[in-house]
């Protein structure tokens, strides 16, 4: 099966690039224009995973929300080295007040490929929880990227 893309010269056969290009491109859009309502971790994964799977570096990052649950940005909070990733709150408070943001779903990537969650993971996310709390804004959940995705909600550790 060929798939073919829209050009300026009409419909071409698609290099994969392209392909990705392009879908990189719509999920834009979807994103800027709050096209995307969260109902479920499932609802999140595919974009989370799109921005974190597969980087060779940690990375943290966040989807903010509104008061509906419809996605207002996406926010990379910080870069790490191959272990870790340093998370400051002054970033991510600067970040919620900045989009006016109610909620948030915190996401990072493990680049081992394990998305097992570590206790520092567990335990950053008790205190996003607890801080973010104070501005009047919800963590629905943390998502790990590896292999595959861990939401932390699902699991009942936050």
């Amino acid at each position: 099966m060929e798939l073919y893309i829209k050009t300026d010269k009409g419909y071409q056969p698609a290099r994969a690039a392209s392909v990705f290009e392009a879908a990189s491109h719509y999920a834009t859009i979807a994103l800027s224009s709050r096209m995307i309502k969260i109902k479920s971790p499932n609802d999140v994964i595919p974009m989370v995973e799109h921005r974190l799977r597969g980087l060779q570096d940690e990375h943290f990052g966040m989807l903010l929300l509104d008061t509906k649950h419809r996605v207002l940005d996406w926010c990379e909070v910080s870069k790490g080295s191959l272990r870790e990733s340093p998370v400051y709150l002054r970033t991510i408070i600067r970040e919620v007040l900045e989009h006016n943001a109610s909620a948030v779903i915190l996401s990072h990537n493990h680049p081992s490929g394990d998305p097992t969650p570590s206790d520092a993971d567990i335990k950053l996310t008790k205190h996003l929880i607890d801080t973010l709390q104070c501005i009047d804004v919800k963590v629905l959940d943390h998502i790990i990227v590896g292999h595959s995705s861990y939401s932390l909600a699902e699991n009942k550790l936050m």
